[in-house]
């Protein structure tokens, strides 16, 4: 059905170059495309302007509550997080010191990219699970060429060993937590709790105001805080008909249909 641009959240597209929802509907209109997908809209209020303004076009318009991003106010104390999960941290935190050595968030090169895509795949072998980064060479070209100042990527030491490994972004005030890995060889010693508290200390001391922890509520990112960004994806179809043949919807009708029947919730 034609090409279907993804525009994600973190790009805040159409107004980041100060666009009305108008001249983006308008631009539309004199384009050629079957369908439209704005991919996770952290907007909501634009994201409804659209909407309405997509429908007196005349167009179908089909609007998704998404799983949102969990966050921290880092601007504040944060209350979420509980004294039990802080002295698990700073009791696993003691225990490193003592076996390895003091614990420290260190800053990586690009010379410690292979070591960290080795660990994140091995991570998630172990789960039984397809990593998501692989270890092509566009993409280790890609990260040597982006500009680091989008670029978080530490790793957690203990000493001379390395325990943990993060990838993530940095954009204006805020703090992306992407791709956390650790080496399974130190998983008793909870790495990806003792790696995201190091990170939030990080951010909170450089002068972030918001701590992203990724799209999805999964249960640990929760122990962290409370706070969710509501997100939602946006189809817009050229023709009424389209909307009932869009296999992207089909396909989500027919995941809930599957999970009535199997009881599942998510």
């Amino acid at each position: 059905m034609g090409d279907v641009p993804c525009l994600y959240d973190e790009m805040q597209w159409p107004a980041i170059n100060g666009d009305t929802g108008e001249s983006f509907i308008a631009s539309l209109g004199k384009e050629k495309w079957d369908v439209v997908q704005l991919r996770f809209w952290g907007n909501v209020e634009q994201a409804n302007e659209l909407v309405e303004l997509a429908k007196n076009v005349g167009w179908a318009v089909d609007l998704t509550q998404e799983e949102g991003i969990p966050w921290v106010n880092l601007k504040e104390k944060d209350t979420s997080i509980s004294r039990k999960l802080a002295e698990d941290v700073k009791l696993n935190v003691a225990k490193l010191t003592k076996n390895y050595g003091p614990v420290t968030l260190v800053k990586a090169s690009r010379e410690d990219w292979d070591e960290f895509i080795n660990a994140y795949r091995d991570l998630w072998r172990s789960f039984g699970a397809q990593p998501l980064i692989s270890r092509s060479k566009s993409l280790s070209d890609f990260f040597k060429t982006i500009n680091e100042d989008y670029v978080s990527f530490y790793k957690l030491n203990a000493s001379n060993e390395t325990i943990a490994w993060h990838f993530g972004y940095k954009f204006g005030k805020e703090y992306i937590y992407e791709f956390p890995t650790y080496n399974n060889k130190y998983a008793k010693y909870s790495p990806g709790k003792v790696l995201l508290w190091f990170l939030l200390e990080k951010a909170r001391k450089d002068g972030y105001e918001r701590f992203s922890l990724g799209r999805g509520i999964e249960p640990y990112k929760l122990r962290w805080t409370k706070k969710v960004k509501p997100l939602v994806s946006i189809s817009i179809y050229r023709k009424k008909y389209l909307s009932k043949l869009d296999p992207i919807r089909i396909r989500k009708k027919l995941v809930v249909v599957y999970k009535k029947l199997t009881g599942r919730k998510r």
